[in-house]
């Protein structure tokens, strides 16, 4: 859920989106597949939540590849 709020989701349908991710065993290592596509799949229609879930989904995953990239020159 903590997800979707940072995105900017009200908490309502930020909890709704959560349960639907975890209904569909969706993780956190896919958010770099995320498309508009899926998430209409996943019954996410309202288009600024989608735009929302998509750019926070892109930063997450920006986020995560840069602290492995840390983690990895810290462990060398």
């Amino acid at each position: 859920m903590k997800f979707f709020l940072d995105a900017g989701i009200p908490p309502d349908s930020s909890a709704q989106y959560a349960v639907t991710f975890e209904t569909n065993r969706m993780g956190m290592d896919m958010l770099m597949d995320l498309d508009k596509e899926y998430l209409r799949d996943l019954n996410i229609t309202a288009l600024g939540d989608i735009i929302s879930i998509l750019k926070h989904a892109k930063g997450a995953t920006a986020k995560k590849a840069a602290d492995e990239v840390l983690l990895s020159d810290v462990d060398n």
